[in-house]
């Protein structure tokens, strides 16, 4: 009888580490996305560098020339809370010799976790 109450415990026990596991690779979303002042200097702040990302990747050099949105929320990844922010902005490239073709609309999007992990990423709109 010892055995068989043992393989149910040993069943048991993997199924929950497989579930505890599963739950933890989730994202799970606290807050909905807030919106941040477009005009404000965190953000002006970010996509500066967001446009010198973007830049050192195409070997270039861009300047912002706006701001079109900004918002951040709250993320559970694990057992951490991680806060999302993106940036949505344009970029002027610099000697560009076309009048128009000049402007590129990126989005910078930055993690930042309670421990000082940051991760960043840029990518055309």
């Amino acid at each position: 009888m010892k055995r068989f109450s043992m393989k149910y415990f040993i069943a048991a026990s993997i199924l929950f580490t497989v579930l505890f596991v599963v739950t933890l690779e989730q994202i799970i979303v606290i807050s909905p996305w807030y919106n941040l002042r477009a005009s404000g200097t965190n953000a002006m702040r970010w996509a500066t560098e967001g446009a010198t990302m973007f830049g050192t990747r195409r070997n270039k050099t861009f300047t912002v020339s706006r701001v079109t949105r900004a918002q951040s929320r709250d993320e559970l990844d694990g057992l951490i809370v991680r806060k999302r922010r993106r940036i949505d902005f344009f970029a002027l490239t610099l000697n560009c010799s076309r009048m128009a073709g000049c402007t590129r609309e990126l989005r910078y999007i930055m993690i930042n976790y309670t421990n000082g992990t940051r991760l960043r990423d840029v990518f055309l709109l």
